[in-house]
């Protein structure tokens, strides 16, 4: 087997692993970036636990066709390949592509299945897992708040009746 093969039979076993451990893969067009600014976000990526790669459109396909992740088009120009385990990697990327323009989005995988650019760019905007949370408990929550709010005005008004009967009673 010849040394290239080998050196791309682990490029894609590495892309696998990669792929398997995701939550979330970007895929972005990196023409423009330069060395410091694919450093910069890299580093910003690394505080949530994410990688900025940049690998061979084809060999990133023959990983994604060895795990069943298939997706139509196929990926041209420039590459670099964004693996998160979490979403709130999309929005460190979304702020870095608003400070200086570049990359653009290609298309992304959420869980191994494929979304286009602006669902990508949605995902980014979702607030963190622990706000999502609380607005949902605050939304089960309130309708409960109410019931007991309503209730208890209920009866407190019974309880403001049986207390003027009783003061009438004890005026007569």
């Amino acid at each position: 087997m010849k040394q290239a093969h080998i050196v791309k039979e682990r490029i894609v076993d590495s892309l696998k692993e990669k792929i398997k451990e995701s939550e979330i893969i970007v895929l972005t067009d990196m023409s423009g970036l330069s060395v410091s600014d694919i450093t910069n976000l890299r580093r910003e990526l690394a505080k949530e636990d994410a990688k900025y790669l940049v690998a061979k459109n084809r060999l990133f396909a023959r990983a994604g066709k060895d795990l069943d992740i298939f997706f139509e088009e196929r990926i041209f120009g420039p590459t670099a390949f964004l693996f998160g385990k979490d979403v709130s990697s999309c929005k460190v990327l979304l702020d870095f592509i608003k400070k200086n323009k570049k990359p653009t989005i290609k298309l992304g995988f959420l869980k191994n299945k494929k979304i286009e650019k602006e669902d990508v760019e949605k995902i980014a905007r979702l607030p963190e897992r622990k706000v999502l949370i609380a607005q949902v408990i605050s939304g089960i929550q309130s309708p409960i708040s109410s019931l007991v709010y309503t209730l208890s005005g209920v009866i407190q008004k019974f309880v403001f009746v049986l207390s003027s009967i009783a003061e009438e009673k004890s005026n007569d």
